[in-house]
């Protein structure tokens, strides 16, 4: 379980830096590189000249993070139906009950990554968005 969780909270990440940089290479911003490291990551992106555009550079990350909130939610509601102990697939029962809980794991971080992004502190997007 740790390990997935793991992945995803790489690949959670990963898609956030990614949603900065597709808004910014859609403008014409120049995207130098995507930097990730083990509590997060930047995307090095020049200055765009507009407020406008640069504010939509800004949301596309939370907004990417909310939405994999969003899903992973919906995907550990669907798979969180009541578990019967003395089934005859108790292996399917523990499998479901990680899977489960590894969508609980993802849902709830990219919502903290959301959120924690949209703090207005120059270091995270929500100062930017200020």
């Amino acid at each position: 379980m740790s390990i997935a969780g793991t992945i995803i909270l790489f690949l959670s990440v990963l898609l956030h830096e990614l949603s900065h940089s597709i808004v910014a290479k859609s403008y014409g911003i120049r995207v130098r590189q995507i930097m990730l490291f083990i509590f997060g990551g930047v995307s090095d992106i020049e200055e765009p000249k507009e407020f406008k555009k640069e504010l939509k550079m800004a949301i596309a990350g939370p907004a990417v993070s909310l939405v994999l909130s969003a899903i992973f939610a919906v995907f550990w509601w669907l798979t969180a139906i009541p578990i019967t102990s003395t089934s005859i697939d108790d292996f399917y029962d523990a499998a479901l009950i990680m899977i489960n809980g590894i969508f609980f794991y993802s849902s709830f971080l990219n919502l903290i990554l959301g959120i924690f992004n949209l703090v207005p502190a120059f270091s995270v997007d929500g100062g930017r968005i200020l």
